[in-house]
C-alpha cells in the first residue's frame, strides 16, 4: 500500500521471533527483541496489524510457533511453573513488555490498524495496557466487541473493517492462479471449499461430514477440504485429514502457499469454515460463504458489525443441513455494496495513518 501511496519509507517487518517463511507467501520477520532495539534507538512509526491482537498474550502466543513448548504445557506441572515465571516473555522480550501488541512508543508514533480482540476481566494489567493504548496516536478496531472493550477503559478508538478485505483488488484472480499448482486448478469443477480449525469442530465429525455430503449434493457441487491454519494449536489439516478417511468423495488438498489459498476461496461456489479470514477472502472475491460454529466469537461479531445481512449464514455443524437452502436463496446485492463500502473505509484509514507518519 505504501507503494501504491507512492510513499517512501523504509519498511520493517516484525513478529515475536525472527522468521522466514517466504516459501509460503509470507514476509521474513526480525524478532520482537530486535524490534524493542531499533525502536529504543530510532524515532520512527509503529503499525499495529493483524487479527486478534488485543490483548494476545506471550505463553499463547508462543506455544502457536514452538510444538515443543505446546506439547509440555499439556502438562499440569509445567503450565503452573511457567505461569509464575512467563517464560516466553523471559524469552522474548527481555521480559519487558507486558503485551507484545502493545509496545512502549518512546519516541515514535503508534498507531493500530483495523485490530481486533478485547479486555480479559478486570486486572491490573488491563489498567497497565489501557494506559498505554491512551498514548497511541491512532487507534482503529475491526468490530463492535473490540471497540466497546475498549471504550470500558476509556480508550478511544474508530471502526474500520480488516484490511484484508482490500486483497481482491491487489491480487487478481489471474495473479493468484499463476502462483497455484496445476494440481489445486479445478477450472472444470463446481466446489465447496470446506475449513475446520482443530479446536474449532464437530463434537461427532462422522455426523457432520455425513450431512454436508448430503448438502453438496442437493447443490450439485464436489467438496473440497483446505486447511488455513497450519501451526501449533490451529492444525486444520489435521481434522481435515480425519474427514477425507471417512469419505472417497472428499478431495483433501494441502496447499503450499497463502496464495493457493486465497485462489481456492477465489473459485469456489461456496465456502465454508471456521476461520474469519477464509470468510473475509470470500467477502473480497465476491463469494458465498458460510462461517461454521457458532462458538467462534470474532466471527460472530465481524459479521454482526459489517454484514448484517449475512448474519443467518452463521451456523453450528448441527445446523448444517440447513446449508443448501441458504445458499439457494444467497444474494450477492448486499455483499457487493458492503464490500465497495469497507473497501473505502480501509483506504480511507490507511491515507489517514500514512498521513501522521513521521
Amino acid at each position: 500500500m505504501l507503494k501504491i501511496y507512492n510513499i517512501e519509507a523504509e519498511f520493517y517487518n516484525y513478529g515475536i521471533v525472527k522468521s522466514d517463511l517466504s516459501h509460503f507467501g509470507a514476509l521474513p520477520t526480525k524478532s520482537y527483541k530486535k524490534f524493542q532495539e531499533e525502536v529504543n534507538k530510532n524515532k520512527g512509526n509503529i503499525v499495529v496489524g493483524g487479527g486478534e491482537v488485543f490483548f494476545a498474550n506471550w505463553r499463547t502466543l508462543y506455544s502457536f510457533i514452538n510444538p515443543y513448548y505446546a506439547h509440555l504445557l499439556k502438562f499440569e506441572i509445567f503450565k503452573k511453573l511457567d505461569e509464575k515465571i512467563n517464560f516466553p516473555k523471559r524469552l522474548l522480550s527481555k521480559d519487558s513488555s507486558m503485551s507484545p501488541f502493545v509496545p512502549l512508543k518512546n519516541n515514535s508514533k503508534l498507531f493500530f490498524s483495523s485490530v481486533g480482540g478485547r479486555f480479559y476481566g478486570k486486572t491490573d494489567n488491563n489498567k497497565y495496557i489501557a494506559n498505554l493504548l491512551e498514548e497511541a496516536d491512532f487507534i482503529s478496531v475491526r468490530d463492535k466487541r473490540t471497540k466497546n472493550s475498549l471504550k470500558e477503559y476509556n480508550v478511544d478508538s474508530i471502526l474500520v473493517p480488516d484490511s484484508a478485505i482490500l486483497m481482491s483488488d491487489l491480487f487478481s484472480i489471474e495473479f493468484l492462479k499463476s502462483k497455484t499448482s496445476s494440481n489445486l486448478i479445478f477450472d472444470n469443477k463446481d466446489y465447496l471449499l470446506l475449513q475446520v480449525g482443530i479446536n474449532k469442530g464437530p463434537e461427532n465429525l462422522k455426523d457432520f461430514a455425513s450431512q454436508i455430503l448430503k448438502q453438496a449434493t442437493k447443490l450439485k457441487l464436489e467438496i473440497i477440504l483446505c486447511p488455513i491454519g497450519m501451526a501449533p494449536n490451529h492444525e486444520d489439516h489435521k481434522i481435515l485429514n480425519e474427514m477425507a478417511k471417512i469419505s472417497d468423495s472428499f478431495n483433501l488438498v494441502i496447499p503450499k502457499g497463502i496464495y493457493e489459498i486465497m485462489y481456492l476461496i477465489a473459485r469456489s461456489k461456496i465456502f465454508v469454515g471456521t476461520s474469519l479470514h477464509g470468510i473475509i477472502t470470500a467477502q473480497s472475491f465476491n463469494r458465498p460463504f458460510v462461517a461454521l460454529n457458532r462458538k467462534v466469537v470474532k466471527s460472530k461479531v465481524y459479521i454482526s458489525t459489517w454484514m448484517p445481512a449475512y448474519q443467518d449464514y452463521n451456523l453450528d455443524f448441527t445446523e448444517i443441513n440447513k446449508l443448501s437452502t441458504l445458499m439457494n436463496k444467497w444474494s450477492s446485492n448486499a455483499l457487493v455494496r458492503y464490500t465497495r463500502e469497507q473497501k473505502l473505509m480501509v483506504s480511507k484509514n490507511l491515507t489517514l495513518i500514512f498521513s501522521n507518519l513521521i
